[in-house]
């Protein structure tokens, strides 16, 4: 479940308490942000059954708005392809919304892309249509097995730039950081940032203004 508080006077007050009795792992991930028209938060639930295969655990990832003194879902529960190499990617391990547009992005980072690349991890992107939830363009893959791709995920407050947190097998790896821009409908990878030792894992954490 996710707590919600609120500031009263000096104490801080549980205002509500959200759940889905679908999802497992609700709250793994989370992101809040306030815009000029609305406030939003996006749930990760990277075990989450798969709503057709419901011995396989591809994660979901749930979308809400504040309403007066509540938090009313919008659109439906954001679910990966039920592919076999999406199975177990913890899709929903890490979420970021953007504050002024209804846009979101999602990690995997135990996605397999295919037999030959496991675990590089996959990033997807999503824009609320008036009715759901869609997919901004294709997902972003990591680019070499072993990588987490998506283990942290930030986005700007217009949803146009992203940065993504890579940092590869934790006390083995460098890892890097990857920034992207939204550009003629895709998204175009501006740099990578790669860690400078061997231990590194950078991009275990992101965060882009």
């Amino acid at each position: 479940a996710v707590q919600t508080f609120e500031k009263v006077g000096q104490n801080w007050e549980r205002v509500n308490t959200i759940f889905d009795t679908d999802a497992a792992s609700f709250g793994q991930a989370i992101d809040i942000s306030v815009g000029a028209s609305w406030t939003s938060l996006v749930v990760g639930a990277p075990r989450t059954f798969d709503e057709e295969f419901t011995n396989l655990r591809f994660g979901a990832v749930y979308y809400l708005e504040q309403d007066g003194s509540r938090w009313a879902s919008v659109g439906t529960a954001i679910r990966p392809p039920a592919t076999p190499f999406e199975a177990g990617g913890e899709f929903g391990a890490s979420v970021a919304v953007a504050a002024d547009s209804r846009r979101i992005a999602v990690g995997g980072p135990s996605i397999n892309l295919d037999a030959d690349n496991l675990r590089n991890g996959r990033v997807y992107t999503y824009e609320f249509d008036g009715s759901d939830f869609v997919e901004l363009a294709g997902p972003i893959d990591g680019p070499l097995p072993g990588d987490n791709f998506g283990t942290q995920v930030s986005m700007t407050r217009d949803g146009n730039r992203l940065l993504i947190g890579a940092p590869g097998p934790e006390g083995a790896s460098s890892g890097a950081i990857y920034y992207f821009f939204w550009n003629d409908g895709e998204w175009s990878m501006l740099l990578p940032l790669p860690g400078l030792t061997g231990d590194e894992n950078l991009g275990t954490s992101v965060a882009i203004i």
